[in-house]
């Protein structure tokens, strides 16, 4: 019986391949190990890897590695990333730009 949290390989392929990028080494690596032991294949390398591209799954750690995921490899954001758009990225850095994003959507009164 197979756990319906856990995601589930590509058909014809042992594990789900996860990509983490191994900029921060200490939390890549415990990230890495909890991935590992749910038996998922984990590649822990740099953005400019191969294995980038060879991943089922792009799971980036920080703000840093997601500006970095969206500017160098915008390919990869649609289906393959957990991170939100570039543009909502320099939203959330522009604070008076966020407040009125904010406002427009009826949220002025919590502002």
């Amino acid at each position: 019986m197979t756990n319906p949290t856990v995601p589930q390989a590509i058909p014809g392929r042992d594990a789900l391949r996860i990509f983490v990028p191994n900029t921060s080494a200490a939390r890549s690596q415990t990230v890495a190990a909890a991935l590992a032991a749910l038996g998922l294949q984990v590649d822990l390398a740099r953005f400019g890897s191969n294995r980038l591209a060879q991943a089922d799954l792009v799971l980036p750690l920080s703000r840093e590695d997601m500006l970095v995921l969206a500017t160098l490899h915008p390919e990869m954001i649609e289906g393959r990333a957990l991170q939100p758009s570039l543009e909502v990225l320099r939203l959330c850095e522009d604070k008076e730009a966020f407040s009125r994003r904010l406002a427009e959507l009826g949220f002025a009164a919590n502002i």
